[in-house]
């Protein structure tokens, strides 16, 4: 058995970059998902890369917090009059259109990809899996992709292998 500690928000600041890099060296973190947008995602990119590679990093899906990595113009729905993503609380009151969720989503893993990072997983920040829309377009997403989900409970778990079967995944 294999127990893996992983720890969310790498990129928020660099704050949370030297908390999760420090425990990762200490033994106690095995792997991380970043924040594609996060305020300070290079600084993680360049942690990663002192690491050489040996901290599994993943994708930490986030659309309550900041600016899309997606054009703007591509992602309406998920952005308020500022051009920020809503909060969650106001984000759960919106209608939000399932291609625009698809486009950030990808946005954000391919984003890792061109800074030479393959993700290992992925999961959300907010437990946005909770949201009905954003989880099917984060299972696609992950098919798509072929990048293990982490889901935060039974229900979650089991409609991904539920949504695998019947997709072909």
């Amino acid at each position: 058995m294999k127990l893996i500690v992983n720890a969310d928000d790498f990129g928020y600041n660099r704050g949370v970059n030297r908390g999760i890099i420090t425990a990762f060296r200490e033994g106690i973190v095995t792997s991380t998902t970043i924040m594609a947008n996060g305020d300070c995602f290079e600084d993680a990119v360049d942690l990663v890369n002192i690491c050489q590679n040996k901290l599994g990093v993943g994708l930490h899906v986030n659309m309550t917090r900041g600016k899309p990595v997606s054009s703007p113009s591509k992602v309406p729905s998920l952005l308020d009059n500022q051009g920020v993503f809503w909060q969650i609380d106001t984000l759960y009151q919106k209608k939000l259109v399932k291609e625009e969720v698809r486009e950030e989503i990808t946005s954000q893993v391919k984003k890792l990809k061109d800074y030479g990072i393959k993700p290992t997983h992925m999961d959300a920040h907010h437990h946005l899996q909770y949201h009905p829309l954003i989880l099917e377009v984060l299972m696609e997403t992950a098919l798509d992709f072929k990048l293990p989900l982490r889901n935060v409970g039974e229900e979650t778990k089991n409609l991904f292998f539920f949504w695998r079967r019947c997709h072909g995944g």
